[in-house]
């Protein structure tokens, strides 16, 4: 009894070890981007905050990234690795010809490009896209719901931040107007890449990916009031 007793004491402390830090690397995310939000709108931290941006999402996007990989390296990493360049040829073909979520460009905020598409934009969305689908398959059995809620949360993720890109100068549409197709283009892009997802069948217990996304998407509301 001493024995089982000891083994549960000990099981507990872990379980609070555990969750205490979790709780301090989320506090760690909200406080950066809460700040973040404010440092934008200050005059005086405005042009830093631009000129970090690439960095805070390239790091905190690879400490998601792999938390998701401690628990499924082989299989997850190659969905990441395929939905990353999936991702930039199919934004490459866009900026190129206009003619998948309508004319726009990058500006040079976001880092090192490739065929005129920041290398970052293809990490960023595998990491959003990996957040939304590792929540609705692990809430949902049906492939094919989850599938289109992914998608549909890809929609509602650029949806909040197309207004808050375009006017930190992330990139530019043509006539300053975001057309229809570009949220009709991500919906295909996230069904594709959720489609992806499901065949992995993977089901992820850390909160972490989902989680940023979700931060993330809070970030570029609270932006909707400062910098509009």
């Amino acid at each position: 009894m001493a024995r089982r007793r000891r083994m549960l004491a000990s099981a507990a402390e872990c379980a609070r070890s555990v969750y205490a830090k979790k709780r301090l690397i989320a506090g760690i995310y909200i406080s950066f981007f809460g700040m973040g939000v404010l440092w934008h709108a200050l005059q005086a931290t405005y042009a830093i905050m631009l000129a970090i941006t690439p960095y805070v999402l390239l790091l905190f996007g690879l400490f998601i990234l792999f938390s998701a990989l401690l628990e499924e390296t082989r299989r997850l990493l190659l969905w990441a690795g395929l939905t990353f360049v999936f991702t930039i040829i199919i934004e490459a073909i866009g900026v190129a010809t206009g003619k998948v979520f309508g004319a726009y460009i990058y500006g040079d905020i976001l880092g090192p490009k490739i065929f005129g598409v920041p290398l970052l934009i293809g990490f960023n969305w595998t990491v959003v896209i990996l957040g939304i689908s590792s929540f609705v398959f692990r809430l949902l059995k049906t492939r094919w719901i989850a599938i289109v809620l992914a998608g549909l949360g890809g929609v509602l993720f650029d949806f909040v931040m197309e207004p808050v890109a375009t006017a930190l100068g992330y990139w530019t549409w043509s006539g300053g107007n975001i057309p229809l197709q570009n949220y009709v283009a991500w919906f295909v892009i996230g069904l594709a890449a959720a489609t992806g997802y499901s065949f992995t069948n993977t089901r992820l217990k850390t909160f972490y990916p989902s989680f940023y996304v979700l931060l993330q998407l809070a970030f570029f509301g609270a932006l909707l009031l400062v910098v509009r």
